[in-house]
């Protein structure tokens, strides 16, 4: 509702704000309570903005911002706590909606099609989640999307360059009948999955995970092992 909209009149705890995409001030304290606006990094306010018209001709920049600005956005939602995990997938659908004609990709339950390779790099914020967390009980995505599981997320390491040890050579997702059956404003193949399929193809290599268990000083660690 807050990137979608046109205009936003933002009732803080401290200040009143009017937040429109036409105008050139990202926020404009209207209660003269304050002379200058308090910001929330959490709501991303410049990226409620359109991108700049110098930038139409240019597309290949256009994309790269807006890449840019679809990850940090997926950073900031997966941050927030949803009623119903369910939800994830579709609450963000308009978004994703309104991204795919600068992105110029195929929408895959919260991963590009184009960057694919990179985005599959997401992991766990572990500054905020540092215990593993079962997967939820109800199907909420493929397990290769972050859609899947309802614990923070952050796509941070994805812009350097990856080598050619793997190629992905196909990736299906299939919508829920009574999903598609729904009146929408946008392709339904943004919102809800009801299923996944992604197939690779590139090198192996053997790694190890070692867990190490807190026990008392007195006993030595447990270690598991797992290749």
């Amino acid at each position: 509702e807050r990137f979608l909209s046109v205009c936003i009149i933002d009732y803080g705890e401290f200040q009143t704000r009017w937040i429109c995409q036409t105008i050139a001030s990202p926020v404009s304290p209207t209660d003269e309570f304050k002379e200058t606006a308090i910001t929330n990094k959490e709501r991303l306010d410049n990226l409620f903005f359109r991108a700049p018209t110098d930038l139409s001709r240019d597309i290949p920049r256009l994309r790269e911002i807006s890449l840019g600005q679809w990850h940090s956005i997926v950073n900031v939602y997966t941050h927030r706590t949803l009623t119903f995990g369910t939800d994830r997938p579709p609450a963000i659908s308009g978004i994703a909606a309104q991204f795919e004609s600068t992105i110029q990709s195929q929408y895959k339950t919260g991963l590009w099609r184009s960057e694919m390779e990179k985005e599959l790099l997401w992991e766990i914020d572990t500054s905020v989640q540092r215990k593993l967390q079962a997967r939820p009980m109800e199907y909420q995505g493929p397990s290769w999307s972050w859609a899947s599981v309802n614990i923070p997320v952050e796509l941070r390491n994805i812009n350097h360059r990856l080598d050619d040890s793997f190629e992905i050579l196909e990736c299906e997702t299939q919508i829920p009948t009574k999903s598609a059956e729904e009146v929408s404003t946008h392709d339904v193949s943004f919102g809800a999955v009801k299923s996944g399929r992604l197939v690779l193809r590139g090198r192996l290599q053997p790694a190890e995970w070692m867990r190490t268990d807190h026990v008392p000083a007195s006993n030595p660690p447990e270690m598991e092992f797992w290749r």
